[in-house]
């Protein structure tokens, strides 16, 4: 019974939807007729009924949609008279929410659509890593001879190294060109480009670093400076490309060095005074005491024997010898 007054419910709502939507009107006029009609008596009870076969409530519902006519757009009719207000009626439930469908089958691809406009070039991505170099290949075959060449011609005789004239004198604030042959500080030189202008004195690199290269080098100027008593002579030579060269050797003169000194070095040719006498050193080098059997001194004026005393002998009454 439940399941018919849920049928008949839904029948209901159902009708007063469309009645509401479409007709309102008439639904008013059936409803004042319906209040003015007189209902029989109520009967007595009968028998209960046997049990109805379940319904199919959603069977029923499409069945009573069916019946009702689908309304057509009419014209305009005249306004109606205004009906009774009528009591509202009452909203339906909701049914329940149904089970999802089953999946449909995949339909057929689409066609291929047009291609789209070419993009923007996009910005160069970062360099790779460097690969692992690959195997040596093999060697290939040797190609054909190629034609001699055509013989070249012949240059121009060279000048006669007679004919040259150097020139007398190179100045540091001038430009040579490639070529010139000059001496200088008495050595020869000769352009190898066109030169610069260079400081004076040139220094070792001077010359070189503004083109000239020293052809034949010479002398420019020699100094000695006489250290340690005049024992050692410290010997400077300057040459003409700028280059130095020191030397320094031992004076082999006699010298005397005064009164020796535990302290100091001696040479070969010193002479020294030692506990009266003078000795001469005959080797390179010592630092040895003079006298006692040293063989590194010889002596040279040996210690005066004392003199007696003036006085005395004239006491004596003697003479007096000086």
């Amino acid at each position: 019974m439940r399941r018919l007054d849920n049928l008949a419910e839904a029948i209901v709502s159902s009708v007063r939807r469309y009645v509401s939507e479409r007709e309102a009107a008439v639904l008013l006029k059936i409803e004042e007729r319906v209040a003015k009609v007189e209902l029989p008596p109520k009967g007595e009870k009968g028998d209960p009924g046997k049990d109805a076969d379940p319904v199919d409530i959603e069977r029923v519902a499409l069945m009573a949609a069916e019946l009702i006519p689908t309304p057509k757009d009419g014209k305009d009719g005249a306004p109606g008279e205004k009906g009774a207000d009528g009591l509202p009626g009452e909203n339906g439930s909701q049914g329940e929410k149904g089970d999802p469908g089953e999946k449909g089958e995949k339909g057929d691809p689409g066609e291929k659509g047009d291609p789209g406009e070419r993009g923007e070039k996009g910005d160069l991505g970062e360099r790779g890593e460097k690969g692992i170099v690959g195997e040596k290949g093999a060697d290939g075959r040797d190609g054909q001879n190629g034609r001699d060449g055509r013989d070249g011609k012949d240059g121009d005789p060279g000048k006669d190294a007679l004919a040259i004239v150097p020139l007398d004198g190179i100045s540091p604030l001038k430009t040579y060109p490639r070529g010139t042959w000059a001496v200088y500080r008495g050595g020869t030189f000769c352009a190898v480009r066109s030169t610069d202008p260079f400081d004076d004195p040139p220094g070792e690199r001077g010359l070189a670093e503004a083109g000239w290269a020293c052809a034949m080098d010479g002398i420019y100027r020699s100094a000695e400076e006489v250290k340690d008593d005049g024992r050692l002579v410290e010997r400077t030579l300057e040459f003409a490309s700028g280059k130095r060269m020191v030397s320094e050797f031992v004076n082999r003169t006699v010298i005397y060095r005064g009164i020796y000194s535990p302290k100091s070095e001696y040479r070969h040719g010193d002479q020294v005074t030692w506990a009266g006498s003078i000795w001469h050193c005959t080797v390179d080098k010592t630092t040895a005491n003079p006298g006692g059997g040293c063989p590194d001194w010889v002596l040279a004026v040996k210690r005066g024997e004392p003199g007696k005393s003036a006085r005395v002998e004239e006491a004596r009454g003697g003479p007096v010898r000086v």
